[in-house]
């Protein structure tokens, strides 16, 4: 039983919101290796760290 009697049971929001285009209509997987191909180009070698310590157990 519905409270409004000039609906038809269709959700309010059926013709809401705005339609906006994608920022960038390429692949985005394409994007994701153009922006590591930038990221190598400005550090081509991980920064060195030191190694784990000698420890008999390594779990997450």
């Amino acid at each position: 039983m519905s409270s409004c009697p000039d609906r038809d049971g269709t959700p309010l929001a059926r013709d809401a919101g705005l339609e906006t285009p994608a920022l960038d209509p390429r692949d985005p997987y394409l994007r994701l290796v153009e922006l590591m191909e930038v990221l190598e180009a400005l550090c081509p070698e991980w920064p060195a760290r030191p190694s784990f310590p000698a420890a008999a157990i390594l779990r997450l």
